[in-house]
């Protein structure tokens, strides 16, 4: 609505003015079909300079890493496998649903939860992988025993992996399980 937009902006500036505040926002100019950082700062009573910086391109710039995060969070939660990605911190960034339901955990979000804290019973060795796989090493296991604190045990199959930043030092960590249990346990049989 470029009338309801027109005066926002007029009013913005006509705060400044009134209150005698600096103001820094954005907004769009649907006239212009353009984006502009506004400062405005006071002048003297009931006047204002205004300076207005085009960000058109910066703002492009923050809908297409907002609409990729956005299509990477739901690939990872309705991919078939168990996946997560954790930061340098062991932080959940993204969660699969399959993650939630082989490890029985709760829909709650997971996301800026610690790996450490959703599972305190963790072994030492994987922890020793996870910080081996910061380290840049790709490491894997075809199956291996998870204890948990309850007494019992879930076999694994998984992989871990670095995952890196633009300037190529390491983010942090992908974890792809498979829950085998059932296999193992026939196996066994």
């Amino acid at each position: 609505d470029r009338p309801a937009e027109r005066e926002a902006w007029i009013a913005d500036l006509g705060a400044v003015g009134k209150s005698g505040k600096k103001l820094r926002c954005q907004r769009y100019f649907p006239d212009l079909d353009r984006w502009f950082e506004m400062v405005a700062y006071p002048f003297k009573a009931g006047f204002f300079v205004a300076k207005f910086v085009e960000i058109s391109e910066q703002k492009k710039l923050e809908y297409e890493l907002h609409q990729s995060r956005d299509l990477m969070r739901y690939v990872i939660e309705h991919i078939w496998g168990a996946v997560c990605v954790l930061d340098r911190e062991f932080r959940y960034l993204y969660v699969s649903s399959q993650y939630l339901r082989d490890y029985k955990l709760p829909e709650s979000p997971l996301i800026g939860r610690c790996h450490y804290d959703v599972f305190p019973d963790i072994p030492e060795k994987w922890k020793d992988v996870h910080r081996r796989a910061l380290a840049g090493e790709v490491l894997r296991e075809e199956r291996d025993p998870f204890p948990r604190e309850d007494g019992s045990v879930v076999w694994t199959r998984w992989e871990c992996r670095p995952w890196y930043e633009n300037d190529g030092s390491t983010g942090g960590i992908i974890l792809y399980t498979e829950v085998i249990t059932e296999q193992v346990e026939a196996e066994l049989r």
